[in-house]
């Protein structure tokens, strides 16, 4: 057995003290990737992650992420190309990122740890993530979500649409660390108001499941008072699929008008009928953004 599978049977009955929650936050002094634990505690600084962007912990525990336009694995540098590197995601032997260069169209790539070139796919995406045991990568661009092999020939087939009525589209997406579920994001922008919602669907089967609404992370939260959920961001199962962490922008409090993102967590029951969200929990209430949750279960954090 792998050591990390030792690891993850160790914590099997330690949430939250073996559950991570890596994100961003954008401190005006020291912004970069942090950690707390899945309850919103002990939040510290990842000291190698100053300056990071886009977190995602890869299934062994090591952390993918973007600094400087590059994208690292650990402290490692996987690669050197020119152009803005976003929304990388993990797979087992495999990462994908999307590059955009000045004067061309959008790329999605994907590689090998080594650097090995493997895909490479004109693709404006908004979010990327692996399933399949990495075989396959699922993508969110403006007019839905698409499927394709994850080396080879690009075949992307078209899985499911996003919200139609312009200006609307798709955003992040994730994979929930058991590879059953996804989530993706859905906008539109009406006469009456934003809509938006997360999609769960059932992967392989593209069976929808629930869609979660901003209102569902705080269900007694008042329009427009402080605190109420007023717009979604990125987003992360919990490493047991039982949980969905998000970045959820809310008012500030008493005098402080301003809006700012702040972590949120609700409990994920998908296998009543119908499925439904429990639970609704803040994990964070800082004066600065909260970003981009990417989760870990484990004895240790990087």
């Amino acid at each position: 057995m792998r050591v990390t599978a030792l690891i993850a049977a160790s914590c099997a009955a330690l949430l939250p003290a073996c559950t991570f929650v890596y994100h961003v936050a954008e401190k005006t002094d020291s912004d970069g990737i942090y950690i707390l634990r899945s309850d919103g505690s002990d939040p510290s600084a990842g000291t190698a992650y100053v300056g990071g962007r886009y977190p995602h912990v890869t299934a062994d525990g090591r952390l993918l992420f973007v600094k400087q336009d590059q994208v690292f694995l650990g402290t490692t540098q996987l690669i050197t190309d020119v152009g803005t590197k976003r929304e990388p995601a993990p797979a087992p032997n495999a990462f994908a990122y999307v590059l955009v260069i000045s004067g061309r169209t959008p790329q999605i790539v994907v590689r090998s740890y080594a650097g090995t070139e493997q895909l490479r796919l004109d693709s404006d995406a908004t979010g990327l993530a692996f399933y399949d045991g990495g075989n396959k990568l699922l993508f969110t661009q403006h007019d839905g979500l698409y499927s394709t092999p994850a080396s080879g020939t690009p075949i992307p087939t078209r899985v499911a649409g996003c919200l139609t009525t312009p200006p609307a589209g798709c955003g992040p997406l994730a994979v929930s660390h058991k590879g059953q579920y996804l989530a993706y994001y859905s906008y539109a922008v009406l006469a009456a108001g934003r809509l938006e919602y997360i999609q769960i669907m059932q992967i392989g089967t593209w069976r929808p499941l629930l869609r979660i609404g901003p209102e569902d992370f705080c269900p007694s939260c008042a329009a427009g008072a402080p605190g109420t959920p007023e717009m979604l961001g990125s987003f992360d199962f919990g490493p047991d699929d039982d949980y969905l962490y998000a970045t959820v922008r809310v008012r500030g409090p008493g005098a402080d008008a301003r809006k700012r993102d702040e972590l949120f967590r609700v409990k994920l029951d998908l296998t009543s009928s119908p499925p439904t969200v429990l639970s609704p929990e803040r994990l964070t209430n800082n004066t600065y953004p909260d970003y981009y949750p990417s989760t870990w279960k484990g004895l240790w954090r990087w």
